[in-house]
């Protein structure tokens, strides 16, 4: 069968619609998986006339069991409307919990988060992959890998064959147990469970979720549980833990959603795997990229790959479609040599063989580093959840950069340097000390207001000496107290960690 051309309107061919499929076809990239990752490759992939065909093990349409957190940077990366097609909900207000008991609100501006039905969010960015051919209901089992290409066995018996193969088939990937074979690793996978539900609701418990996401922490050692809006008259509740006991994920999630009026019975739970990040993994062969959750890019903190499986997938395309069109030129410059074809030699490596390595060092410079330190701050914040609970989700900053980091804008390094640099501030307030620091303030402007008045003489001196000598005292008590916290974010972290991290670590 012929795979139309990207520049033709043609949807992608899916599902009972789609044409008999021949048991061997040939195609330029083979795809599988057709969740963020894999149905953004394919739209970037198509779009530069490639031959694409996107393999699923499941139907399409089917509800995923996600939270479906994004950023409208994420929205808005694809250059068509994903907003109006994947029924958003605008987040405008965050709340933290926890154990249930201390609870603390942050107001956000409504167009900077949303939640979305995965399902619809998916297809969407894969039918705007004009050409590609989706197969549903259709599993990889055998992948074999040679310098030329690579040949993809499927569980009902079609062989298709390609120059690459991208895996983006999720956190139990058949792929990248393939890629773990064929470069002979051994490295153990860690999974943490999560257990998700889509429950319709009362207009009384649904009014107090329309726009607003709660995390509650302290259910478990390590983990949390989430209630996000969608639209009415549904919420999402979920759990997720790395270490749970027997029973633990429906007992805690039962205890959250009776606590908010939520009847469980009337929804449907669907249980699911996150993989725990690890930067030891491998994330591709000479051919075979792996993606999202399948290359285990997964942010370790929160859960969330929305957006690092739309990141990974356009990478993933990027350093394939940089391999086409360096082969391309590279033919082109041997058609117009005066010498025969065999006689044309290069000392280069073919671009195709690149492209693996290339991808993977992208991935480790540009997405891992950040990864690491979120893999450390949860270690952290898991070690201590009441103090970091204090500091981190009851300071304001933290949710807003947080939103930057979500939005592609900062990392996890700039994150800690946000919240370590005001973490003084937010000591004070927590600990009730900020009227005294409103005071020490306050005689400052006083007494600078004393002499640019001209009343500052020897009376108003001996007037006020005691009051100033006060003042004196508690400003270089507390600025004694407040500098080492204001230096040491920037010199240890930035300094140290950073340079550690980027330097040692990941490369």
């Amino acid at each position: 069968m012929r795979v139309t051309n990207a520049k033709s309107n043609a949807p992608p061919t899916r599902g009972a619609h789609a044409p008999t499929i021949p048991t061997h076809r040939h195609d330029q990239v083979i795809i599988a998986g057709a969740g963020p990752a894999g149905a953004t490759a394919a739209y970037y992939l198509t779009s530069r006339g490639l031959r694409v065909a996107v393999l699923d093990k499941s139907p399409l349409d089917r509800a995923k069991a996600c939270g479906g957190g994004v950023a409208a940077t994420t929205l808005r990366c694809f250059p068509f409307a994903l907003d109006s097609e994947c029924s958003c909900v605008p987040v405008t207000s965050v709340r933290y919990s926890l154990g249930g008991r201390s609870e603390t609100a942050v107001d956000i501006p409504g167009d900077r988060v949303f939640t979305v039905d995965r399902a619809k969010f998916d297809c969407t960015i894969l039918k705007n992959a004009k050409g590609a051919v989706v197969l549903e209901n259709t599993q990889v089992s055998k992948v074999v890998e040679n310098n030329e290409m690579v040949q993809v066995e499927t569980m009902d018996g079609k062989i298709l064959r390609g120059r690459f193969l991208i895996g983006a088939d999720g956190s139990t990937s058949r792929v990248a147990k393939i890629v773990n074979m064929i470069l002979g690793v051994t490295l153990p996978i860690d999974y943490a469970p999560a257990m998700v539900a889509e429950v319709p609701v009362s207009p009384e418990v649904h009014k107090q979720f329309s726009s607003s996401a709660l995390f509650g922490f302290g259910y478990f050692r390590y983990g949390y549980a989430w209630i996000f809006p969608r639209p009415f008259p549904n919420v999402c509740i979920g759990v997720a833990t790395s270490q749970p006991s027997p029973g633990e994920l429906w007992r805690v999630l039962r205890k959250l959603a009776d606590r908010h009026g939520i009847v469980l019975e009337q929804g449907k739970c669907k249980v699911r795997v996150i993989p725990v990040f690890n930067s030891a993994r491998p994330v591709a062969t000479d051919r075979i990229l792996l993606a999202g959750d399948a290359a285990g890019l997964v942010d370790p903190l929160t859960g969330e790959g929305i957006r690092l499986a739309i990141q990974s997938g356009k990478m993933a395309a990027s350093a394939i479609i940089e391999a086409c069109s360096e082969l391309s030129h590279t033919h082109a410059q041997a058609s117009q040599t005066i010498l025969p074809t065999h006689i044309v030699h290069t000392t280069k490596k073919n671009p195709e063989q690149m492209v693996g390595p290339k991808y993977s060092k992208r991935v480790r410079q540009q997405l891992m580093p950040s990864l690491t330190v979120a893999l450390w701050v949860s270690h952290l914040f898991y070690a201590a959840p009441w103090w970091c609970f204090t500091i981190g989700a009851c300071n304001p900053v933290s949710t807003h950069a947080y939103i930057h980091l979500i939005s592609g804008r900062i990392g996890y390094i700039t994150l800690c340097m946000f919240l370590l640099s005001t973490l003084p501030l937010c000591i004070l307030v927590e600990c009730g000390l900020l009227p005294l620091l409103l005071l020490v303030v306050i005689v400052q402007l006083f007494s600078s207001l004393l002499h640019k008045c001209g009343l500052c003489n020897s009376t108003i001196v001996e007037k006020w000496g005691g009051v100033l000598g006060i003042r004196h005292r508690l400003r270089g008590s507390i600025y004694s107290l407040i500098t080492p916290f204001i230096l040491w974010p920037y010199i240890i972290m930035h300094g140290i960690v950073g340079y550690f991290l980027s330097r040692v670590l990941i490369f």
